[in-house]
């Protein structure tokens, strides 16, 4: 996150690094982990492998009930913006939590949701 902030000044190795070693721990990630995970790499540009994004995207499958509105449309806004192959049961669980949500949305978070699933 703090590395999409300052505008990615640090070179490549060290985004790189730190998505293998997020792969390497996703099971201790929760909901804001991946979501600001994701949302940073997007914003930096950065693209994910296969098997990592496989990794964090089992992860996000497994804690999807946890997730908040804000958290449901940055993750979605990211992998759209990644351009990452997303499995349905993540769409389907994402959409439901969004629903079950929705009270919560401030104006920016439905824009991203509504702009990621077009």
């Amino acid at each position: 996150w703090a590395l999409a902030k300052l505008g990615g000044i640090c070179d490549a190795g060290l985004a790189h690094a730190m998505t293998w070693r997020a792969a390497a721990t996703v099971d201790q990630f929760g909901p804001q982990d991946i979501a600001g995970l994701l949302w940073a790499l997007a914003t930096m540009g950065r693209k994910l492998k296969a098997d990592v994004a496989q990794a964090i995207l089992r992860r996000a499958v497994e804690t999807v009930e946890d997730f908040t509105g804000k958290q449901v449309s940055s993750l979605m806004w990211a992998l759209a913006k990644l351009g990452v192959q997303v499995e349905e049961v993540l769409v389907d669980g994402m959409c439901r939590r969004a629903v079950a949500t929705a009270r919560d949305y401030a104006p920016e978070d439905i824009t991203k949701l509504l702009w990621a699933l077009a």
